[in-house]
């Protein structure tokens, strides 16, 4: 999984010093037993595949691995976050909802007609749900993984980049225009003051990866509404603080209520335990504004981890009591066979 020291995390709580975040508790949602039936599967499946296989397939297989368990895990959250964004939208709040979307084929889990099991990323699906409820919501995308680094993808990331600026026009307050610089100033009145407009989206779904940035979101106005912040979980500290940033640089009134959401299958505990470790770092390093956030995260993370130790007590207690039904059983069969059925003459 995502390493949250791969990148330089130098001035990144510097996202958190404009304006004040009070982060609400986490959501801990409950995990069904199918649920965590297909994580031991997957992961029984990709140890037989890893094991018989060479070291660079290896770290591939393990890479899969993590995609698929973070996507089946945060699929489990959509319903849920599907109704509190219809909440705060009745309450006339904006909302950014922040998670990933990593669509995934699986290569364990199969459909009845024996065809791979598909599951589509959590912003994808989200977007679905809020779409059938008919709320119209504004989409960024995410760049394909090293894409910067390929030549030929230059075309396809510039017409993603134009078509994610537009979907953030349509959630921010106030008016944007082009120049012939590309570049992309506000609209300003007699007295040199952005002009408000109200947005044309209500909620916005950012992928981790596309969290940096947006300058659109600087801007304040006493008009707009208050917005509300969703989060999944991730294991990377920089982009935590980088979506916590867009909230803290919104341009609407009022302080932003931050709230992540997690459920306690492995895929959540493992990174919301990076995520810790990547904002305690950050908080060595003396930044007090990533306090609040890093007792959110632990606080999530020990009742993750405190109900999933519950749950796996009760699974052994109730393998222990199977077993001594079934030795009971067994004892009770044999105590009734005649000697003459054993075998054995009297």
């Amino acid at each position: 999984m995502e390493n949250p020291f791969e990148r330089p995390l130098a001035n990144v709580s510097a996202a958190l010093i404009n304006g004040p975040i009070p982060p609400y508790p986490g959501r801990l949602l409950p995990v069904t037993a199918e649920t965590h039936t297909a994580e031991r599967q997957l992961m029984a499946g990709y140890g037989r595949l890893i094991r018989s296989c060479d070291l660079p397939q290896q770290r591939k297989l393990k890479e899969d691995l993590a995609v698929e368990l973070n996507t089946a895990s945060d699929a489990t959250k959509v319903n849920s976050i599907l109704q509190q964004t219809l909440d705060l939208l009745s309450q006339n709040k904006k909302v950014i909802v922040t998670g990933d979307d990593l669509p995934v084929a699986s290569r364990i889990l199969k459909e009845p007609d024996g065809l791979p099991k598909e599951t589509p990323g959590f912003l994808s699906a989200l977007r679905q749900a809020l779409a059938g409820q008919g709320v119209e919501c504004s989409f960024i995308q995410a760049f394909p993984n090293h894409s910067e680094a390929i030549p030929g993808l230059a075309a396809e990331r510039a017409a993603m980049a134009s078509r994610n600026f537009k979907e953030m026009e349509r959630f921010v307050d106030g008016g944007f225009r082009k120049n012939e610089s590309a570049q992309r100033p506000e609209v300003r009145d007699r007295d040199n003051q952005p002009v408000y407009a109200p947005s044309q989206t209500k909620v916005i779904l950012l992928p981790y990866r596309q969290a940096a940035g947006w300058l659109e979101l600087n801007r304040r106005f006493l008009q707009p509404p208050e917005i509300s912040m969703i989060l999944t979980p991730t294991a990377s500290a920089d982009q935590f603080i980088q979506a916590i940033g867009r909230g803290s640089r919104r341009n609407s009134k009022g302080p932003t209520a931050v709230q992540l959401v997690a459920n306690d299958s492995c895929a959540d505990r493992h990174r919301l335990g990076q995520l810790l470790q990547g904002l305690q770092f950050i908080a060595a390093t003396g930044s007090p504004a990533v306090a609040p956030f890093l007792e959110l995260v632990a606080d999530c993370l020990d009742r993750a981890s405190a109900r999933r130790a519950a749950l796996d007590q009760r699974l052994i207690q109730l393998q222990k009591n199977q077993q001594i039904r079934s030795a009971r059983k067994f004892d009770a069969g044999q105590s009734r066979r005649s000697p003459s059925a054993s075998g054995v003459r009297p």
